[in-house]
């Protein structure tokens, strides 16, 4: 356990529960030639903590939200013998990178048990393939990419701001469709859109069209997809 913020009361209360836990498991379960926890209060240097990545058969990172995505990308990186396996929480964005890592729910103390025998219990050949698998994708996906693809996007996102929308006072999308069914009867409407403009066509439409919103928000839409992707 890495120190951090021993002043606070919580963590404080925090390390003193820990430390019984400890004491109780090796209690029950330790003997005089084997202690089942070894617990290390303190700082490590980073080549330490390079060799402990390298040594360790699983490694369990299982943030309740978002965060230890570098630890897990670190805990991959390190690994030279290849054998060790990977256990992150769902909640971590690294697990949509490292899908060669067993994901599990946090929060389902049976569904971490039993991914923590899966990891003990993996042939080694398999343990090696997983990470010959992540590791490649850190390689390509670097931060000199990460880097370049987030420049990429804020560059579309201030060219999309320069548009400015120019259309007669009283007049939306949800009119120009209705004005278009007049003219014709249509055997099959679909309508696609990710603006909040769309929406006034979405709520034109009759009900048996297949209306589909591009994006997360609410949406008047009968369908809605995550991306153009999708």
């Amino acid at each position: 356990v890495v120190p951090s913020r021993e002043k606070v009361e919580q963590y404080q209360a925090l390390k003193s529960e820990l430390e019984e836990m400890v004491a109780g498991i090796n209690g029950e379960f330790g003997s005089i030639n084997w202690t089942p926890i070894i617990y290390f209060y303190r700082s490590l240097p980073f080549n330490s903590l390079v060799e402990l990545y390298n040594a360790t058969d699983v490694g369990l990172l299982t943030p309740l939200r978002d965060g230890m995505n570098l630890v897990a990308k670190e805990f991959v990186a390190c690994q030279t013998k290849k054998t060790g396996v990977l256990i992150l929480s769902e909640m971590a964005g690294a697990a949509k990178e490292l899908g060669e890592s067993i994901i599990v729910n946090p929060n389902n103390i049976v569904e971490v048990a039993n991914a923590i025998h899966l990891a003990l219990s993996m042939p080694e050949e398999k343990a090696i393939e997983r990470i010959d698998t992540m590791q490649g994708l850190l390689k390509t996906y670097n931060i000199h990419r990460w880097a370049h693809a987030f420049v990429d996007a804020l560059k579309d996102t201030q060219t999309w701001r320069k548009n400015i929308e120019v259309k007669p006072h009283g007049l939306n999308k949800g009119t120009a469709a209705k004005t278009q069914l007049e003219s014709d009867d249509y055997d099959f409407i679909l309508a696609i859109g990710d603006d909040v403009t769309d929406e006034f066509m979405f709520k034109a439409l009759p009900k048996e069209s297949h209306t589909i919103k591009v994006g997360s928000g609410n949406s008047a839409a009968t369908f809605q997809i995550e991306d153009h992707k999708a």
